[in-house]
Order: C-alpha cells, then sequence, then structure tokens
C-alpha cells in the first residue's frame, strides 16, 4: 500500500478487526475507526475515551466497568544505576521496550477474554499506563481476569504493575452527559492509584503488583 508521503497509522474497526488509516494532518472523526498506540499495539487513548464515552451514552450495557494498570517503579527500572548497563538497557529506551511488552500482554488478553463480555477495550492511558473498558460485564469475572493479567505481567515483563478498578453508576441518577460520567469514573479510579501508591512508599512498603477496587482493599 503506498502511502503518498503521508503516515499510515495501525487501527481497528468498531468491531475489532484490523484496517489501516492514512492521516493527511485532519482528525479522524469516523467513529467505526479506532486509531492503535504504534509502541503498544492498545488503543490510542482518544480512540478508546471515544469509544467508552460512545457506550456509556448508548446506555444499553447494564455494567460498565474500567481498570488502570500502572507500571509499578518504571523509574527504578530505568534509571542507569552503574557504567556497566549496556545501551538500551537503561532510560527511555528500556522503558519503550517495557512498554511494549506490557502493551502485547494486554493485547492478547484482550481477545482471550473478549468473550466474557459485550464489549471489552484496552488502551494506552499516559505514558506507563493501560486503561480496560469493560461493556455488559459482570464484577466478579472482571476482577478475576485483571487478576490474571496482573499475574501475567508479573511473570513476564520487566516491570509488574498495580491495578485499580471501578465502575460507571446509573448515569440517570448522576444528572450528567456521558463525558462527565466518564470522566468522574475515571479521574476516582485514577486518583485511587495515586493515593494508594503514595501511602504505600510512605508507610515504606514494597509497591508490587496489587490489585483493588477504587475505594477498597489492595490484594
Amino acid at each position: 500500500m503506498r502511502s503518498s508521503g503521508h503516515h499510515v497509522f495501525a487501527a481497528r474497526d468498531g468491531d475489532g478487526g484490523a484496517a489501516l488509516v492514512s492521516a493527511r494532518g485532519e482528525r479522524e472523526t469516523d467513529d467505526r475507526v479506532m486509531l492503535c498506540d504504534p509502541l503498544t499495539m492498545l488503543l490510542s487513548y482518544d480512540s478508546f475515551e471515544r469509544s467508552a464515552i460512545n457506550a456509556i451514552e448508548a446506555d444499553d450495557h447494564p455494567v460498565i466497568l474500567f481498570a488502570i494498570g500502572d507500571v509499578d517503579d518504571l523509574r527504578g527500572y530505568v534509571a542507569p544505576k552503574d557504567n556497566n548497563r549496556a545501551p538500551g538497557d537503561f532510560g527511555h529506551l528500556a522503558g519503550n521496550r517495557c512498554m511494549a511488552q506490557i502493551g502485547r500482554m494486554t493485547l492478547d488478553w484482550e481477545q482471550q477474554r473478549r468473550s466474557h463480555y459485550r464489549s471489552l477495550l484496552a488502551g494506552t492511558f499516559g505514558g506507563d499506563e493501560v486503561i480496560i473498558g469493560a461493556f455488559g460485564a459482570d464484577r466478579d469475572v472482571f476482577c478475576d481476569d485483571l487478576g490474571t493479567l496482573r499475574d501475567a505481567i508479573k511473570a513476564n515483563a520487566p516491570r509488574p504493575c498495580t491495578f485499580a478498578w471501578g465502575g460507571v453508576p446509573d448515569t440517570a441518577d448522576l444528572g450528567s452527559s456521558a463525558r462527565d460520567t466518564y470522566i468522574q469514573v475515571v479521574s476516582a479510579i485514577d486518583r485511587s492509584l495515586f493515593d494508594y501508591k503514595a501511602k504505600a512508599r510512605q508507610a515504606g512498603r514494597l509497591i508490587n503488583a496489587a490489585l483493588f477496587e477504587a475505594g477498597g482493599t489492595a490484594s
């Protein structure tokens, strides 16, 4: 396929299939096309957010759950500790390699667990985080599935991830838009991760692949 001098990005269509999108500088507005991050091959955050807000707005899923996985001590992993570390084994190159591995494992997990949900999405979230949306989800199944992903990353990636998760309440009770609902829920999960890690550091506890519901107890 010739790109005619334009960048070509990997993408998925609305049904999770593969596609290629040629970008000419304008933003993609077709909701059926979801762009992927080229490093992790997870959904770009813009595509993930748009899909999640559309799902909340449709209000045809009994339960909508989100999870954020934050890499534990990535800074310690990438910091050059001595002069014997080979080029590429520290700094941003090492960080990119770590995130690429975590992205591939998360994508494999998404494909293996998709049948448990009406829809399951995984995307990038910040520089060292992944975000997951499960639509038509069972809370216990989702927590178990997250535990499987958490354990796989801990066993196989350079650094483990700590996951926090939570659900979307009945939007009719919130009196807010689908976008506002999304922001409230995801922000609450994100804050719970910040708070958990800050308290653990303050107490001198090791942060190593915890899993908890936002507002709950880590396991």
